[in-house]
């Protein structure tokens, strides 16, 4: 499982094209539950794998999450623009 740090109230979860997802990732989820720094070197692997998969016309989605002691926006504030 995903250990949080301290102080985490929300998660916000995204999923989608791995192409497009993993361009944002700054870290990978470990199999131990450690999060280790995602490199371009590993970005490439793991697209490399995917379209490994994509060839043989299998579907691929990716997740990314995201830990935040706070909303990013004013909860009192309905204009979230």
């Amino acid at each position: 499982g995903m250990s949080f740090p301290g102080g985490t109230k929300y998660l916000a979860v995204c999923k989608g094209a791995p192409n497009f997802i993993i361009e944002y990732c700054t870290e990978q989820l470990m199999p131990d539950g450690t999060a280790a720094p995602m490199t371009e070197a590993m970005k490439k692997q793991v697209l490399d794998v995917v379209d490994g998969y994509s060839s043989r016309a299998l579907r691929v989605l990716a997740i990314a999450t995201r830990t935040m002691s706070s909303m990013p926006f004013d909860m009192n504030n309905e204009d979230i623009t």
